[in-house]
């Protein structure tokens, strides 16, 4: 979390925000705070997940737009933890500090547990079809979705401010970083836009951003969500599915098989044009520009020195430099 929003952020606001949803907290706990402040939220009968967002991040208009949307598509099947209303019937509440404030909203604890890389009884071919069918699903019905009634609609791709390179990134030998990511940014905004491809999206549902209940995938944090190709939905996950693996050759083996368990998922719920799939690519080198550019912004130069950030770093910087991409495989194989 950046320095300024720290600096607001007191604990005052968990109970604040607990008294408007008509909760009584008995006890919290911080589950994260890189982009929003995320509590687990303890009452006698159940738990509840609060997420207090700062304005700097997120006008409580555009939360709002992302709650509508998750209740949609939950109304409409998908596995995903339901936003809450509040005593005066809102699904936000705005909670003031100084001259900006916090939009809360509160949701329903997630079933299920989290995702181990290393249980092969969750890490599987099982798991990455229903992963896929999910995000399937959820492409099919934001074809239908209809956003005319909210006062603010979810940004475009291209809204993004990670997107405004230099704002965050040293000039200082990161000149060929920067270049290379315009140039990339202008060749992505020529890809063609419609209802069967293009549309609000997660955007980043990665396996830490979802539980597993016996073969059910439940979906959460849909901070990021905004209108992109329903290609990056694909790619996001494929992306950080290989990124711990280390060596390239198991990196491309592990992908071929993902990739093809998760699309088969995926054309059980969604028909995508196949020239889309040989774009995957693209989508997973913007991802490593977002990533540099939020590592820039978010974290302390000391943080990015340490070890294994440095690491990191140092990949994406020099995936980009060369534009390289994080997996080499045959994508036509797929289409």
């Amino acid at each position: 979390m950046e320095s300024l929003v720290e600096k607001l952020f007191n604990e005052s606001l968990i109970y604040d925000a607990c008294d408007k949803f008509g909760i009584g907290i008995i006890e919290f706990v911080k589950l994260g705070d890189f982009e929003n402040y995320v509590f687990e939220i303890k009452t006698e009968s159940q738990s509840y997940i609060l997420r207090l967002t700062h304005s700097t991040h997120r006008v409580e208009e555009q939360v709002l737009a992302e709650l509508e949307w998750i209740n949609y598509l939950q109304a409409a099947g998908v596995k995903t933890p339901r936003a809450f209303h509040s005593i005066q019937n809102n699904l936000t509440e705005q909670l003031a500090v100084e001259d900006s404030y916090f939009t809360a909203c509160l949701f329903e604890k997630a079933k299920g547990h989290k995702v181990n890389r290393k249980d092969p009884a969750i890490w599987n071919n099982t798991t990455f079809f229903n992963w896929g069918k999910l995000i399937g699903k959820m492409h099919a019905l934001t074809k239908a979705y209809d956003s005319s009634l909210s006062k603010v609609k979810r940004p475009h791709w291209d809204e993004d401010d990670l997107l405004e390179f230099e704002q965050y990134i040293p000039a200082e030998g990161n000149n060929l970083v920067i270049k290379n990511s315009h140039h990339h940014l202008e060749k992505i905004s020529l890809l063609p836009k419609n209802r069967n491809n293009y549309g609000l999206i997660h955007t980043d549902l990665h396996a830490g951003n979802f539980f597993v209940d016996n073969e059910d995938i439940i979906a959460f944090d849909f901070d990021d969500c905004s209108y992109q190709w329903f290609a990056s939905d694909i790619a996001i996950p494929l992306y950080y599915s290989v990124l711990p693996i280390q060596s390239t050759e198991e990196r491309h083996a592990f992908a071929s098989d993902f990739l093809k368990c998760f699309l088969d998922g995926y054309r059980t719920e969604n028909s995508l044009d196949p020239q889309w799939i040989l774009l995957i690519p693209d989508f997973m080198k913007l991802r490593e520009m977002v990533l540099y550019s939020v590592l820039h912004k978010k974290l302390t130069p000391t943080e990015l020195a340490e070890p294994g950030m440095q690491r990191w770093v140092r990949e994406l910087k020099q995936n980009i430099e060369q534009a390289k991409t994080i997996v080499n495989i045959d994508f036509s194989l797929y289409s």
